[in-house]
């Protein structure tokens, strides 16, 4: 497929197919079908899917940044080292999505269920994280500066490891989560404790 500029897919059915190094960029993509589909090494830039069906969908080394992703569906689907930088989740349908590796900075996925996903290593600087399930996730040592978390389920999250700085726990449901001392430390002086050692 030639690279896409500026334009709209709509209703189009991509199931069951092996798309290989897509490149799109503005595109709007509206009521399409991508079920069970392969993309692998593709670029999307700055494109809105509308509407849009992945449910089996395995996405693979993808870039999709400063996309939206509205009304869309996710189904078991499956994204692995992919680049999602500054990208938006907006009033979608979510469930059992697997999520492994890849850059996730700066993503919106507010009050998505996340819960249950080895997110161990995946980057969510400044990802909009608040309202999540993200019961018995593992964070372990992911880099998660300044990601916003307020009103998040952690619990019987793993966060050791993980890079905090920055983040405000306060709000989050935490029952059973596993956190290093660094951060023990760092949370009680945040609640206004005086920690002496």
């Amino acid at each position: 497929m030639e690279p896409l500029l500026q334009e709209t897919l709509q209703s189009r059915d991509f199931s069951g197919e092996d798309l290989l190094k897509i490149q799109a960029e503005h595109c709007r993509f509206v009521s399409c079908i991508f079920e069970d589909a392969l993309l692998e090494h593709c670029r999307f830039s700055e494109c809105v899917f509308r509407f849009c069906e992945f449910s089996g969908t395995m996405l693979r080394q993808c870039e999709l940044t400063s996309c939206t992703f509205e009304h869309c569906r996710f189904f078991a689907s499956d994204l692995a080292d992919c680049k999602m930088l500054g990208s938006v989740f907006r009033d979608c349908t979510v469930t059992a999505l697997h999520i492994s590796g890849g850059n996730w900075a700066y993503t919106a996925l507010r009050q998505m269920d996340l819960s249950h996903n080895d997110l161990s290593g995946v980057r969510l600087d400044g990802a909009d994280l608040s309202g999540c399930d993200l019961q018995d996730c593992d964070f372990t040592s992911c880099s998660m500066r300044e990601a916003v978390l307020a009103e998040a389920d952690l619990r019987g999250a793993d966060l050791r490891g993980a890079d905090l700085w920055g983040v405000d726990l306060r709000s989050a449901r935490i029952h059973q989560t596993r956190i290093d001392l660094t951060e023990a430390v760092r949370l009680a002086e945040q609640s206004g404790y005086l920690v002496e050692v």
